[in-house]
């Protein structure tokens, strides 16, 4: 039978599920990086190229030659024109590389056919700053390929295709789309939360889901890690391969909810709702062996919690601790948590030293907010917001890592956490407060650890 974990796993990932499409929405407002160089582009054509070939004609090396001349000319334009936009500075860098940054503050120009008031999103402003160059080069490409055995490329109904609709499209990284980032984000965050909650280990969980919603012979959920969750990096990229790859992810998303609805079908799951963690089953076992002893003495009348064993999970108790108090003028204040358990990883802290990490972290964190608090995040106007933080109790896990609880004032804050009135990645006070954390974390050594808001 399922472990009560995977099964709140699974109901989380299916409710994350359902909110893919604000997800990409959300995502393609956060600061976008476009990638560029005058090789790739010539690949990408030479992808298109023979990925949509009516006529079977083969790239000769006399055309490939040909074709690079005219996709290094407008490379080379389209470098100028993007330098120009980011204020006439140089940006390609070793290899021919050009990178650049696109958030609020960077300025396109807007077509007359976009509706007004119109609020750019930075993946489309990627586009637009790309799209009438290209479309140029495309035309020379078109008048170039007339004068071959390929002919001009054409749309579905035979005519001239007159631009890059369909020919080009802007890419993700390999391996870094938007629902394998969505995938990899949610299914992190959600064994992060459980393994916090119920005492169980992040890795082991998520191994434990993907074997349980694989199938032999067919479906196998794989997740891709994201190794910088916070870079978007786009390029432009063969819109045959890039379609491939968007159908791939369509066709795995549609799988991996069929898998997770048929086990969320399952009668047994029932059963283990509201259940008992582990270690209070133990607990409970060694109570109930304990009263039948006593009970079997005659004149002895006892007096025990409920034994009875339930199939739920019990979150661990935490350190308490009060931010705000002084230990200079309180000296005999006593942090009472649960009694630490030996671990392989490591030993756990003392009451004293988790109250004087908290101390510590809650003396540097307004000042390192503030300084964080930068466009496109939330930006700094009273100092409130980075005051309201503090840090209120730690907890380790199972595996020895610890967890930082935190609060701030919610409101008026909370509106801009993903999934309330102005939810956005790039202004959630969570992501702000982590960050902040875990500057702070990393000048004390005190490697890895989790943080929660509560």
């Amino acid at each position: 039978m399922s472990s009560p974990s995977l099964v709140s796993f699974i109901q989380k990932l299916e409710s994350d599920l359902n909110q893919f499409k604000d997800y990409r929405s959300k995502l393609n407002r956060t600061p976008q990086t476009f990638v560029f160089n005058k090789r790739t582009l010539l690949a990408e054509t030479l992808k298109q190229l023979k990925a949509k070939n009516p006529n079977k004609v083969s790239i000769t090396p006399e055309m490939s030659v040909n074709i690079k001349t005219i996709t290094d000319k407008y490379g080379d334009k389209l470098i100028s024109e993007l330098e120009a936009l980011a204020g006439n500075r140089k940006l390609v860098g070793r290899g021919g590389r050009l990178e650049m940054i696109f958030d609020t503050d960077t300025q396109v120009e807007i077509p007359d056919y976009y509706q007004r008031p119109f609020e750019l999103s930075n993946f489309s402003k990627v586009r637009l700053a790309y799209k009438n160059t290209l479309n140029d080069m495309f035309k020379e490409l078109q008048t170039y390929l007339s004068e071959t055995a390929y002919g001009v490329i054409q749309n579905k109904d035979g005519s001239e295709k007159q631009s890059i609709l369909g020919f080009f499209d802007t890419g993700h990284e390999d391996k870094a789309g938007v629902f394998e980032r969505f995938l990899y984000e949610a299914t992190t965050s959600i064994a992060e939360n459980l393994s916090n909650a119920m005492e169980d280990d992040a890795a082991s969980l998520l191994k434990e889901v993907q074997k349980t919603l694989s199938e032999k012979g067919g479906f196998v959920f794989s997740i891709q890690k994201i190794d910088d969750t916070q870079t978007i990096i786009l390029k432009v990229e063969s819109a045959a391969l890039n379609r491939s790859r968007g159908a791939k992810s369509g066709d795995f998303s549609k799988k991996l909810r069929n898998q997770i609805k048929k086990f969320l079908d399952r009668e047994d799951l029932a059963d283990l709702q509201g259940s008992d963690s582990f270690k209070t089953q133990k607990r409970k076992n060694i109570l109930k062996d304990t009263k039948q002893q006593f009970e079997n003495i005659p004149g002895v009348t006892t007096s025990f919690e409920d034994t009875k064993v339930k199939k739920s999970s019990k979150k661990p108790e935490a350190l308490k601790v009060n931010p705000t108090v002084n230990r200079k003028s309180n000296p005999k204040l006593k942090a009472q948590g649960r009694k630490p358990a030996r671990g392989k990883r490591a030993k756990k802290d003392s009451a004293s030293n988790m109250l004087q990490l908290v101390q510590q972290l809650n003396a540097k964190l307004p000042e390192t907010i503030i300084n964080n608090m930068r466009s496109p995040r939330l930006q700094n106007r009273t100092g409130r917001f980075a005051s309201s933080v503090k840090v209120v109790d730690v907890n380790q896990t199972r595996q020895g890592y610890k967890s930082f609880g935190y609060t701030y004032q919610t409101g008026p804050y909370q509106t801009f956490e993903p999934g309330y009135a102005q939810g956005s990645i790039d202004r959630d006070p969570r992501r702000l407060i982590d960050r902040s954390i875990r500057e702070i974390a990393a000048e004390m050594a005190i490697g890895r650890f989790y943080t929660r808001r509560l």
